[in-house]
């Protein structure tokens, strides 16, 4: 009997164990869809005020080497923060048209436009992302 109760214990134990760390690993990271995932409403102010005030250095400084650096200049910043705060005004439509000519990712593309965007480079650079061991020939 002692057996019977050990076999059923164990595996309940570590079924409440998985879930009790999945559980916690979604909620931190619930609502990333409206927010990114380093959004606090401090940083969402410095980044307000870093854009109303065209301030290049404050935002590459804020965003501590992101990838969205190597697209976004000094150059075409001030259209970049003119993106944002049409965003802000709800104006989403006039944001859209601006991130586009910038080569950024609108609120209208399609899902699946990350990986897209991966197999277009995986093709420019002669990748096969589907047939990884694909012997040379």
């Amino acid at each position: 009997m002692k057996n019977k109760i050990k076999y059923f214990v164990a595996p309940v134990a570590l079924l409440a164990l998985f879930s009790l760390v999945t559980s916690s690993a979604l909620a931190s990271s619930s609502n990333t869809t409206k927010y990114g995932p380093a959004y606090t409403p401090e940083r969402e102010k410095v980044m307000q005020t870093i854009m109303e005030n065209k301030d290049y250095d404050g935002w590459v400084k804020l965003m501590d080497n992101r990838p969205i650096t190597q697209k976004i200049t000094k150059d075409n910043f001030a259209k970049f923060s003119e993106a944002y705060l049409l965003d802000k005004k709800g104006d989403v439509v006039g944001a859209d048209s601006l991130r586009k000519e910038l080569g950024l990712r609108s609120k209208d593309a399609p899902k699946g436009w990350a990986m897209a965007q991966k197999n277009k480079w995986s093709k420019q650079h002669n990748i096969d992302r589907d047939n990884k061991y694909q012997r040379n020939r």
